[in-house]
C-alpha cells in the first residue's frame, strides 16, 4: 500500500520509470545519509600525491581497471591507490586484477577497514556498480563514476538526476584527465566540485524521517 523511498530522486525514479502512483510513495530517508568528513589534504598535498580509493562492486571491475592501466601506464602517476575489494565473494577474480595492477602502480595497497575510515583517508573515490559511491559523495569526497561494465550495466546513478553535475569517465584517457584535473584544482575549485556532488547525493539519500516511519508502522 505504501512504498518507502530513500530520497526525492528515488521517488522520481519510481514515478517516471516504474510508473508508481505518486500518492503511494513516502520519502523515509536512509541510514546511508551522513555529513561530510573534514578534508585531510590541501592543494599542495594533492599535487604531490593524490589519495585515490577504488570501491569494488562486482567481480570483473578490477580486471577491467587493470586493462585501463595497461593501456595508459601512467594512469595513477603521483597517486596512492587503495583498493577496497567487494568483501563477500569473487575474491580470486579480484586478486587476479590486483596482481596485474601492481605491475604498473607501485603505490597500491588493499584494505578492509570500515568504509568511513577509508573515505576519511582519501581525496578521490572511484566507483562503478556500488551505491557506496553515493555515500562517498555524502562524506565530502570527490567521486568519479568510472564505467567498468562487462556483460550488463548495473548503474546506481541511473534515473537519479542530472549526471552532468558529476565526474563520469568511460575510458583510460578520460580517467587520467580527471585525476590530473583534480590534482591541479585550487582548494576553492575542489571544494565547489565536492559541494555540487553532495547536493546531488542528498537527493538520493535523505536523512531518516523517524516520525514518518513511526506513522507508517502505526498504519500497519
Amino acid at each position: 500500500e505504501i512504498l518507502m523511498t530513500t530520497g526525492p530522486a528515488a521517488r522520481d525514479w519510481y514515478v517516471n520509470w516504474a510508473k508508481t502512483p505518486v500518492e503511494k510513495i513516502v520519502i523515509s530517508g536512509s541510514k546511508r545519509y551522513t555529513e561530510p568528513l573534514p578534508l585531510k589534504t590541501e592543494e599542495k598535498d594533492r599535487q604531490h600525491s593524490l589519495r585515490v580509493l577504488f570501491i569494488g562492486g562486482l567481480w570483473h571491475e578490477l580486471g577491467i581497471l587493470a586493462d585501463y592501466v595497461e593501456e595508459e601506464e601512467q594512469l595513477f602517476k603521483n597517486c596512492e591507490l587503495l583498493i577496497r575489494k567487494y568483501p563477500f565473494s569473487w575474491q580470486g577474480d579480484q586478486d587476479a586484477g590486483i596482481v596485474r595492477l601492481r605491475t604498473y602502480v607501485p603505490n597500491l595497497k588493499t584494505g578492509n577497514e570500515p568504509l568511513t575510515e577509508q573515505l576519511e583517508w582519501c581525496d578521490v573515490a572511484i566507483f562503478c556498480h556500488t551505491s557506496a559511491g553515493i555515500e562517498a559523495m555524502l562524506h565530502g569526497r570527490f567521486s568519479i563514476y568510472l564505467e567498468l561494465h562487462d556483460i550488463f550495466k548495473l548503474d546506481p546513478l541511473e534515473g537519479k538526476g542530472d549526471l552532468s553535475k558529476l565526474e563520469c569517465c568511460s575510458s583510460p584517457s578520460e580517467l587520467k584527465q580527471s585525476l590530473a584535473r583534480v590534482q591541479n584544482m585550487s582548494q576553492t575549485e575542489f571544494l565547489n566540485s565536492i559541494s555540487i556532488q553532495i547536493d546531488f547525493a542528498r537527493q538520493i539519500y535523505s536523512p531518516v524521517d523517524k516520525l514518518k516511519i513511526a506513522e507508517i508502522c502505526q498504519l500497519s
